[in-house]
């Protein structure tokens, strides 16, 4: 009996051997290897329809800015999550469809992209076949004939599928004009994540000075109850930061925390028509009451630190001596990810309990994916590519970034988990923000679009009455945007 044991024993000892080696080397090769098989799923918004395809090797080129390649580019696996992530997508899409991606780096920014792609446009062949543009610039150039009608390409050749998970249905929505999109946000586009606009807010300073545990002060949010009015109310606990040194609220005076409230804070920027055409509206007495509000904030509250300069906004939150920062998504992963203390992200506010849903706007640096207008000949691989692309990101990069670079590194507990996932939930697209650009130029006129209020709230000494300068504004942006739509007619 006991020799049956002592074998029994030896035998087990050795299943446990092989199985733990095995399973050593199934953890390797998860580190090295690239997932060929496409998922499969009830929810046919989660479906890749592109088919295993050879185009044979073909180059697709594409062609970035060089200042923010690495979203869509990495060299090599080094171990680094996200760029190992991007580095295993590329080399699926590749696989998968039997192309080589050519990565092409424009010097400079926008101005150089644009004069790149110019000049490859004006060769008249396909030098490059996918661009990933500086979305504020770039979306009016839609109407220079630089891009292809994503929506337009014939049947046949065209494999992009914007009802699907990977692609933003806000931003498909939101920047289609008379039945034309000539780009597009997808998973591919990690900026467009990365520079969601939140508030951060320490713990410590609002269980002790709000007397509120931090779940009790993140339900106000799906209370209805997180408005302005009560953010006013918690910083004001903070007293004069000039006295004690410590700030309600720290906020750079620059686009990001600006465009964070005036997105967040919903004021209407254009009225769409039937066609999918607009024309400016942001002079209505709410838009009004908020872009005064803004500047008593950014310039006369005495518990808020708003400066010039991104170190004098967010140094204040990292030394520990504001309740709230105003910032992106990725100050999460870069300059707040060694802090000894708890925060936690959650939305801007409600302008007031009328306003029917919380918005986190993506500051405008992030990136738009198009097609140039002279890829005739490799439309097919193309599409097929920026489709498999968004797709295999939705599978491996999105969980890389988000579940396990954003919400388990630094959102602990599953409250603030939550709360970080309806950040993102909230994400919204708005015409007027697609193309605020197009209403007026940024260099000649600071006031193009509505973002006159940007420019009323930011400056030390206010350039006049709001309502003026808006009517002002109005008026260019009129004729600007009603001239812009009609090259979509």
């Amino acid at each position: 009996m006991k020799r049956i044991i002592s074998v029994l024993l030896v035998l087990l000892m050795l299943f446990s051997f092989v199985a733990c080696n095995k399973e050593e080397e199934n953890v390797e090769e998860s580190n090295t290897s690239t997932t060929t098989d496409v998922i499969e799923s009830d929810d046919q918004t989660q479906v890749l329809d592109v088919q295993r395809m050879d185009f044979g090797g073909k180059e697709l080129a594409v062609l970035q800015r060089k200042n923010t390649n690495t979203e869509l580019y990495t060299e090599e696996l080094t171990g680094e999550l996200v760029p190992d992530a991007v580095y295993k997508r590329n080399a699926f899409v590749e696989d998968y469809l039997k192309v080589k991606l050519i990565w092409k780096d424009a010097e400079g920014g926008y101005a150089e992209q644009k004069q790149a792609l110019s000049n490859a446009l004006s060769t008249g062949e396909e030098v490059y076949h996918i661009t990933a543009n500086y979305a504020y610039y770039a979306a009016p150039w839609a109407a220079e004939n630089m891009f292809l009608d994503m929506n337009a390409i014939e049947d046949a050749q065209n494999h992009l599928d914007f009802t699907k998970a990977w692609w933003n249905q806000s931003y498909s929505k939101e920047a289609t004009i008379n039945g034309k999109l000539y780009f597009m946000v997808g998973d591919a586009c990690t900026s467009a994540m990365e520079r969601v606009e939140c508030l951060t807010i320490n713990e410590a300073l609002v269980n002790d000075i709000l007397n509120e545990s931090t779940e009790e002060f993140l339900n106000h949010v799906y209370d209805r109850t997180w408005t302005y009015e009560y953010f006013l109310q918690c910083i004001a606990q903070m007293g004069n930061g000039a006295d004690t040194g410590m700030w309600g609220a720290s906020l750079q005076m620059n686009s990001t925390s600006i465009d964070g409230f005036l997105g967040a804070l919903a004021i209407n920027t254009v009225e769409r028509d039937d066609r999918g055409g607009a024309t400016p509206d942001y002079d209505d007495e709410r838009a009004i009451n908020i872009g005064e509000a803004l500047r008593t904030l950014y310039h006369s509250n005495p518990s808020v630190n708003a400066k010039e300069g991104w170190e004098n906004g967010i140094n204040p939150f990292v030394d520990g001596t504001a309740m709230f920062y105003g910032g992106i998504l990725k100050d999460i992963s870069s300059t707040l990810k060694d802090l000894a203390w708890d925060y936690a992200v959650m939305p801007y506010p409600l302008w007031d309990e009328n306003q029917t849903e919380y918005r986190s706007i993506p500051h405008d640096e992030y990136s738009i994916l198009g097609i140039p207008s002279n890829v005739y000949e490799s439309t097919e691989a193309t599409t097929a590519a920026l489709e498999v692309m968004n797709y295999q990101s939705l599978q491996e990069v999105r969980p890389a970034l988000y579940e396990k670079s954003f919400k388990q590194r630094y959102m602990k507990t599953s409250f603030k988990a939550q709360m970080f996932d309806y950040v993102i939930n909230n994400t919204y697209y708005d015409f007027g923000f697609i193309y605020t650009s197009a209403m007026g130029t940024t260099q000649t006129d600071g006031n193009a679009g509505f973002h006159c209020y940007r420019n009323y709230i930011r400056p030390a000494t206010a350039p006049g009455g709001l309502g003026s300068i808006v009517e002002t504004s109005m008026s260019v942006a009129t004729t600007q945007l009603a001239a812009f739509i009609e090259k979509f007619n």
